[in-house]
């Protein structure tokens, strides 16, 4: 069996969107309900084709509208409200097409008049016959159909069940297949859903946004580095490689704003060289999501509104490269967004602000004190987790008072002694930072969604730029892996976005054991001809050794040495390929390179088996 094709229904759509809805609706509604000729019968029309229309126009699941094929008089308007059939198209019924029809007043005896093919066909739009295989494609775009059937056998069947004859074939349908489609391509294995039908087309008004969403498309075109860019990040862990300067805050800080509506910063403004500037983006749930594009008005020098979004995204935590964090939460209030976003700096962070947060040091001490009641075990969990397993793991200690500080100071167990958090060194403060938020931002998200009589999100967005900040190279390499495991550590059915940007050859090689090319993905920024800067996607390959990375495409060294080292040995290598050179000058970059390579340096088998041919030895 086979079923219509997304290629031919949008194809076949585009040809009868002219076409008047009455020979959409009512006219086939009634075909299909034998409406007598000549005579009337009792038949509640309004009560038909609301059932007709339910059967082949309601689509979307979530609405009671229907979707509306038939545009010849609103191309915007893509959807009819629940009570057309009763208003807009009872009015249709009986005045436009009121000749159609035997209908005494006030009743519901109903019939076609004698002359009503021919009526009808002066109703033609702009004398066009109806396409007989396009309305066919859509009215049967669940039908499943036989291997071997044509195109004109689908315009049979419609004919048939729609008891259609002989004289309204001929007046007032084309059979004409002006379809350039071939029958290879106009059919599929499966039914097209109906969210490819309405992909790209705003929802009904009747239509919730839904929630959980995660960043599924962002492009930008004329802002940025990038003049035009587009990522379409994966739904588990993607990882924005380059050079300093080339955007990848840049582009952190635009998919906040995509997934939220509010810059976390400094908007964003266009390059005003480029004529048509604009921003794209989709966030996608449960049902999909619609792309959305706003453009840059160079003459009121403003962004354009967005629509209204057909997907609200999950909870976000963006650690932003000057340590402050931004916080999206849904579970806010739906009259104003100002209680789902946050933005902290590092001081409010740790020492909180006076609307909502308490901070840090606070929160510790708080959760810590009254652990059955405040996520204070969740926290120790995160914090552990977090912690390199070749270094000491990070556990919470009793708090202090210090000097100057009214304020009982929580501290971390180190095996010198315990250290107030306020005396710690910068990455164990980040990560600590980090880990707070997230716990936060959870037990914050719990504690609205009661209030708000929500349910609990079952996706959060982390994003976080320079991700190796302030950490040692052990941190380094744990660090990734346990951000993707903190998730489960809040909740059991919680799935987590990861967008991170990175310098670190020792974040990329931690992702070695647990990147998934099904559900992870790496991006990479760099200039190249003429100054241009690009940005793509990449193959994430497996290089193992520290080096290798290093000298990846990635990072673009030629050798993971100092530029000193690296300089010396491409001349030794310059003078391994010449024909005559001195025994001195081969001592000479022999104490050159004795300066600069340590003695494990692989280069060595190579240089040394060259000078003694001419009589160096090392």
């Amino acid at each position: 069996m086979k079923y219509i094709s997304l290629l031919q229904l949008n194809d076949s759509i585009s040809r009868i969107s002219s076409v008047n809805q009455f020979f959409g609706f009512t006219y086939l509604a009634l075909k299909k309900a034998d409406l007598p000729v000549g005579k009337t019968k009792e038949i509640s029309v309004d009560a038909t084709t609301k059932k007709f229309l339910s059967e082949y126009y309601k689509i979307d699941p979530r609405s009671d509208y229907y979707f509306r094929i038939f545009r010849y008089n609103n191309t915007e308007h893509m959807w009819l409200k629940p009570d057309y059939p009763g208003s807009g198209l009872q009015k249709l019924n009986t005045s436009t097409f009121k000749e159609a029809f035997i209908h005494e007043h006030k009743t519901k005896n109903w019939g076609w008049s004698e002359n009503y093919v021919e009526f009808l066909e002066t109703k033609l739009t702009n004398g066009q016959k109806v396409p007989a295989f396009d309305i066919a494609v859509w009215l049967f775009r669940n039908k499943a159909f036989d291997q071997d059937v044509t195109k004109s056998e689908i315009v049979d069947t419609f004919f048939s069940e729609f008891k259609i004859t002989l004289e309204e074939r001929e007046k007032l349908f084309s059979e004409a297949i002006t379809s350039e489609i071939l029958n290879v391509d106009g059919f599929q294995d499966t039914p097209v859903s109906w969210r490819e039908i309405v992909e790209g087309i705003d929802p009904a008004d009747d239509v919730k946004p839904s929630t959980g969403g995660i960043l599924s498309l962002l492009s930008m075109d004329g802002i940025g580095p990038v003049k035009s860019l587009k990522i379409e990040p994966s739904n588990r862990l993607n990882i924005i490689t380059g050079d300093n300067g080339l955007g990848k805050t840049f582009i952190l800080e635009t998919a906040w704003w995509a997934l939220t509506g509010v810059w976390a910063g400094q908007e964003a403004y266009p390059d005003r060289k480029f004529k048509s500037p604009k921003i794209s983006f989709n966030i996608s749930g449960k049902y999909g999501g619609n792309v959305q594009t706003i453009k840059y008005s160079q003459e009121n020098n403003e962004w354009s509104k967005p629509l209204k979004r057909s997907t609200i995204s999950g909870l976000v935590v963006y650690g932003r490269v000057d340590g402050s964090f931004a916080i999206w939460d849904p579970a806010g209030s739906e009259k104003s967004s100002e209680n789902k976003i946050a933005v902290f700096n590092k001081e409010q962070v740790w020492n909180g602000n006076n609307r909502n947060i308490e901070g840090l040091v606070r929160d510790w001490t708080k959760w810590q004190d009254k652990p059955e009641k405040y996520p204070f075990e969740i926290f120790e969990r995160v914090v552990e987790k977090m912690s390199p397993p070749e270094m000491q793991t990070l556990k919470t200690g009793q708090p202090v008072r210090i000097w100057g500080d009214p304020r009982e100071i929580p501290t971390l167990v180190h095996s010198y002694g315990d250290v107030p958090i306020l005396h710690e060194s910068a990455g164990v403060k980040r990560i600590i930072t980090l880990a707070y938020l997230i716990v936060w931002v959870w037990n914050e998200h719990k504690i609205l969604s009661e209030q708000y009589g929500k349910k609990l999100e079952k996706r959060m967005v982390i994003m976080v730029d320079e991700l190796e900040a302030h950490l040692h190279p052990k941190w380094q390499r744990a660090i990734l892996p346990a951000l993707l495991d903190v998730a489960k550590i809040l909740s059991s059915d919680l799935e987590l976005q990861l967008i991170i940007a990175t310098h670190s050859p020792l974040v990329l090689a931690s992702a070695e054991s647990i990147f998934d090319t099904n559900s992870d993905k790496l991006f990479h920024l760099e200039t190249r001809d003429k100054g241009q800067i690009s940005f793509e996607e990449i193959p994430f390959i497996k290089y193992g050794h520290i080096n290798s990375w290093l000298e990846s495409e990635v990072f673009g060294l030629k050798e993971a040495r100092s530029n000193e080292a690296s300089d010396i040995v491409k001349y030794a290598i310059s003078l391994q390929k010449m024909r005559n050179v001195s025994k001195s000058e081969i001592e000479r970059t022999t104490e050159l390179l004795l300066n600069v390579l340590s003695t494990e340096d692989k280069f060595w088998n190579r240089w040394m088996f060259f000078a003694k041919k001419h009589g160096v030895s090392i």
